[in-house]
């Protein structure tokens, strides 16, 4: 043997002899971990995929294993305690026997009876309703069923005109075809005949003599679920998928999809197949119909697609879509940079490429339905925006090379005539490019009136469990309400990676990510609970809340209690520091979850993880350590409880909707949770705007704007408290002011164009971007559950078509996108825990009033109840005294009247009258008592020098837009000023009092020194309603020459003098 074959051998025999050893080392490891595996509880009934699954009405004995080892059924009392998550769907008794009442799905929770450490196992259950055998005829050598082969037309090759529509060839009722699968069966006991669909491969069947290939089809398939979430059901022809349908809701409802048959002819089987299922829901599939669509006309090579006139037409109930204009793109008009034609598709590599052609539009008030075909250059995400008329109409994405179609419905209210139709890239970021193949325009029908104005409602939905469902009141189905909603959780939660936020992580954890940053936040964190516990989905919730509880709570240290408001995606700190918003939707998503689902243990024991957070909120700071979530003072949340962050607030953070539900649920601090909520009422009218009703993005605690960057102007932040405001009224309709913003604010966003208007504004209404964000859209169509006005139906119909953001900004828009859909479906709710009482309060039609002492000008007060049909009024008092009825005040019907007899003897000033009712919250009346005989403001001596009390009629030419009456000078406008030019000379000037009236609260004055971009010295506090003398100090200082301006925050306010201290 040679010396080289000797070595290889010996090199052999050691690597053999290594195997061999370390397969011996490592039986230990192997054996410790076989010891692991075997601890803990073991169900040992066959399960499918983890999931027991059990039919209605029976009953099953739990076969149960601890730490390895058999538990005899006589001992598993001893040994074991059980919980049904959900009684009403199954039962288990202190044996372990599950008795399943109601097709459904719930999780039973084991937990071993033990001193010290338990062992704990969750079971997920699936109850299947209870099967009907189906009728079947005995032949000899075969099974018949009753269908098994439905009416069908023969299609003969049809040969179609170029006005002809689908063509029905085939249909058939499921209930009655052969199925499959471990338990498919026909339905009993619902109102509809449905083939049932329980697990992974049950499916029924049919088949159908395809004539010719190459041929178009569409399947309508009419189906429910189970419950509210989406059940699907996937279609094969001759054992190939051509597609998949969802239901959403229990309601049947009709889904399709269009295929093509390229070379398969013949007898084909048609099955309905599940292979989706998770144990969620049931789906139930009652019919199909299967058209024919002919070929469309081939369109001449031009610019302009060959087209059908609509003619004002008319369609009947049963009408298809009728396609009116279709185009190859490769034939169109091409733009922008580097557009260009590629084979049989246009590709556009930049924003502003694009292809066009046109189309002439005939009638007004019409609907459509644009399909554009189209694919990306890789496996992302490539959107394409459609514009009519110069007109966005909305956006489609092509995810995958693949060519696909995708389609988007939009309505033509007043445009009509010769249209161009262009598709637009607008969404680059350089990871793609958009390939447009072709597009169909399909004319739908006629666009419903809208309804007559909204009337909000008068006692909130938390008294009446009524939740206004508005997209329902403007005429969609349920049916199309729900499929909307579920449409956009599976985008959100399970779509492309160019669409979902949330990203599970391991077996029981999970994050909202935020693409555009790359992080994770509280804010999404706790927005992703608040969806979950609103769509009943508690597997998400869990692994969420599991995720933020571990990663995100600060466990010592001057935020002990609270969270990081920025995380990596590796569950690291990226800032530490907190924010109020995530803190408040945590506290209240698990209360909601508590009372929807019960508590469990540990951190699922919900109520108790709640009580922490709400408590942590108001009391962080008590030991010494660290700020207050909540200015105790105020009854605000700070923007940040850090340093200066600290003294001002975001009014987007004030949440009293939420306040109120704490003052019901919390342990303790329930009366200064219900002074919050009030305290936020008042910032939001101190806030926002009185002409545009826009709020900055940061306030002070008076309600002025925070100046800090950018954020003392309507952006980002502030898009959510229009939503805040109507959810407030929604839930608890106690401060009709809602309606007056929801009004005022949609009012403006209209006059700017409701379906195209920017995203960013300066409080006084100049635009500064053009963005139409649907995060934005979501939040103002929210507000319409506030809303009086006919205008928001427009904005319901904005969100209802537009498309959610895709790609690196969708995480913002996405979160706010989903919850206006919530907001807007009556299925954003408050759920309270049943020992919580829900009190409707009385109130009064009139907060505010004036009464004058001059003896021909004095009038009774009078105001309205608003009782609610069960309330009563049991008094009114002025402070602490009593009035007397009668002689005070008298009621006729539901009018009070204040007595002008008592309201003479009230002082000058404010007096404040309180309702006092049986039960609930009280009222408030603030009269301001004048005396127009008396004089408003002192005689002021003559100027003399730049420290004696200056005139404002005294002010130079170039003040602008002012109004000067009766010695005095009213600022018409927040851009209005008056001007001075004072000579301090070597003297320096420390303070300046002004008198000073404003026409209600909160108004500030700003003094610029030098120009009138400067930082300004703000005036507070200015008499609300009444003129008062008011100062403060300067700083800077001012010395010398110097040119001094006066602006206003709000409009209306009066000056009379004005007067520098040394």
């Amino acid at each position: 043997m040679s010396l080289a074959k000797r070595r290889k051998n010996l090199f052999v025999f050691f690597l053999v002899a290594c195997l061999v050893l370390t397969t011996t080392l490592g039986a230990t490891p192997n054996l410790s971990q076989a010891k692991k595996k075997k601890q803990g509880i073991t169900v040992t009934n066959k399960m499918t995929k983890g999931v027991l699954v059990i039919q209605e009405k029976k009953k099953l004995q739990l076969k149960l294993k601890l730490q390895g080892k058999k538990v005899s059924s006589k001992k598993i009392k001893k040994i074991f305690k059980f919980k049904s998550s959900n009684k009403k769907i199954v039962t288990v008794n202190k044996k372990g026997k599950i008795y399943a009442k109601k097709a459904g799905n719930a999780k039973v929770y084991i937990t071993q009876k033990a001193k010290g450490k338990k062992k704990k196992c969750k079971l997920k259950v699936k109850v299947v309703a209870k099967k009907n055998e189906p009728v079947v005829t005995t032949t000899t050598g075969s099974t018949a069923q009753p269908t098994a082969e439905p009416t069908k037309q023969p299609m003969a090759t049809p040969t179609p005109s170029a006005s002809q529509g689908p063509q029905l060839v085939s249909s058939g009722e499921c209930s009655g075809m052969e199925h499959g699968g471990k338990y498919a069966g026909p339905v009993d006991g619902k109102e509809y005949s449905a083939m049932g669909f329980y697990i992974n491969g049950d499916y029924c069947t049919t088949s159908y003599k395809f004539e010719g290939t190459n041929k178009k089809y569409r399947m309508v398939v009419k189906g429910a679920s189970s419950d509210a979430s989406t059940a699907y059901v996937s279609v094969y022809i001759g054992g190939k998928k051509v597609g998949t349908v969802g239901f959403a809701g229990t309601t049947l409802s009709e889904q399709s999809f269009d295929f093509k048959m390229t070379d398969a002819t013949g007898d084909q089987e048609i099955k309905f197949l599940l292979e989706t299922d998770d144990g969620k829901n049931d789906t139930f599939v009652n019919s199909y119909k299967l058209y024919y669509i002919p070929d469309a006309p081939t369109p001449e090579p031009t610019a302009q697609p060959t087209k059908q006139p609509t003619v004002e037409p008319t369609p009947s109930a049963s009408q298809e879509p009728k396609l009116v204009s279709s185009g190859e793109c490769s034939k169109m008009t091409c733009g922008g940079s580097y557009a260009g034609v590629a084979g049989d598709k246009v590709v556009l590599y930049s924003n502003g490429d694009y292809c066009s052609t046109s189309y002439e539009f005939e009638g007004t008030n019409k609907k459509y339905r644009m399909v554009v075909k189209g694919a990306s250059s890789n496996s992302s995400t490539a959107s394409v925006s459609v514009y009519i008329g110069g007109k966005k109409v909305g956006t489609v994405g092509f995810t995958g090379t693949t060519l696909s179609e995708q389609s988007l419905e939009f309505k033509m209210t007043d445009v009509t005539g010769k249209q161009e139709i262009k598709f637009l890239l607008e969404t680059d970021n350089g990871s793609n490019d958009t390939y447009v193949n072709s597009y169909e325009l399909y004319y739908i029908g006629d666009v419903k009136p809208l309804p007559d104005a909204p009337i909000p409602a008068s006692v909130g939905a938390v008294s009446t469990g009524k939740y206004r469902n508005l997209f329902k009141e403007l005429g969609y189905s349920d049916a199309e309400i729900d499929k909307k909603v579920e449409s956009a959780w599976q985008k959100f939660f399970y779509g492309t990676d160019d669409e979902r936020i949330y990203y599970p992580v391991g077996e029981d954890m999970a994050y909202i990510y935020t693409a555009d940053t790359d992080d994770v936040r509280s804010e999404g964190m706790s927005y992703g609970m608040m969806i979950c516990v609103q769509m009943d989905k508690q597997e998400e919730f869990d692994r969420l809340w599991k995720w933020a509880k571990t990663h995100m709570q600060h466990k010592s240290g001057e935020f002990k209690g609270y969270f990081a408001w920025q995380m990596n995606t590796n569950g690291t700190i990226k800032d530490n520091t907190p924010a109020a918003d995530g803190e408040e939707y945590f506290a209240t998503s698990l209360l909601f979850a508590s009372a929807r689902w019960g508590n469990g243990e540990g951190i699922y024991n919900y109520n108790k993880e709640a009580q922490e957070i709400l408590k942590t909120m108001l009391h962080q700071a008590d030991d010494g350590q660290g700020v207050n979530m909540f200015n105790k003072e105020h009854k605000m949340p700070v923007f940040c409880p850090i340093g200066n962050a600290a003294t001002f607030s975001d009014p987007s953070y004030h949440l009293p909707a939420f306040y109120e539900v704490w003052a019901r649920e919390a342990e303790q601090d329930n009366d200064f949770w219900s002074e919050a909520a009030e305290a936020s009422r008042q910032h939001f009218k101190d806030a926002t705007n009185e002409k545009t009703g826009l709020g900055p993005d940061y306030s002070e605690y008076s309600g002025a704007a925070k100046n800090e960057g950018n954020h003392g102007d309507f952006r980002f932040d502030a898009w959510r408290i229009a939503a805040n405001i109507a959810c407030d009224y929604a839930w608890w309709a106690q401060d009709d002011w809602a309606t007056t913003h929801a009004n005022r604010i949609q009012s403006f966003f209209y006059d700017q164009g409701v379906d195209s208007y920017g995203n960013q504004w300066s409080l006084d209404g100049k635009n500064l971007s053009p963005d139409h964000s649907p995060g934005l859209v979501a939040m103002n169509a929210t507000a319409s559950l506030a809303s009086s006005d006919k205008k928001s139906w427009s904005f319901l119909e904005d969100l209802w078509n537009i498309s959610p953001t895709t790609g690196k900004y969708r995480y913002y828009d996405g979160c706010l996108y989903m919850m206006g859909l919530l907001h807007c479906s009556g299925k954003f709710r408050a759920y309270l825990s049943s020992n919580t009482p829900v009190v409707v309060n009385g109130k009064i039609s009139t907060t505010n009033a004036e009464f004058d002492l001059s003896a021909d000008k004095k009038e009774d007060v009078t105001t309205k109840l608003i009782l609610n049909n069960v309330r009563t009024l049991s008094e009114i008092r002025n402070d602490k005294t009593v009035l007397e009825k009668e002689k005070d005040y008298t009621i006729s019907g539901d009018t009070v009247s204040i007595r002008k007899e008592y309201l003479s003897k009230q002082a000058v000033g404010v007096t404040k009258l309180t309702f006092v009712f049986d039960a609930g919250k009280n009222a408030v009346m603030s009269i301001t008592i004048k005396d127009s005989k008396s004089p408003d403001v002192p005689d002021v001596p003559a100027v003399s020098g730049p420290f004696d009390k200056i005139k404002a009629t005294d002010c130079t030419a170039d003040s602008k837009d002012i109004k000067v009456e009766d010695g005095k000078v009213t600022l018409n406008t927040t851009d209005s000023y008056i001007a001075f030019d004072i000579d301090f000379g070597s003297e320096t000037a420390q303070s300046i009092t002004t008198y000073v009236k404003e026409p209600n609260n909160s108004g500030q004055l700003f003094v610029r020194i030098g120009s009138l971009t400067s930082n300004p010295v703000r005036i507070y506090n200015l008499g609300n309603g009444s003129w008062k003398e008011i100062n403060t100090r300067l700083w800077p200082t001012v010395t010398g020459k110097t040119k001094i301006y006066i602006q206003a925050n709000k409009p209306g306010v009066q000056i009379d003098w004005i007067q520098f201290g040394k």
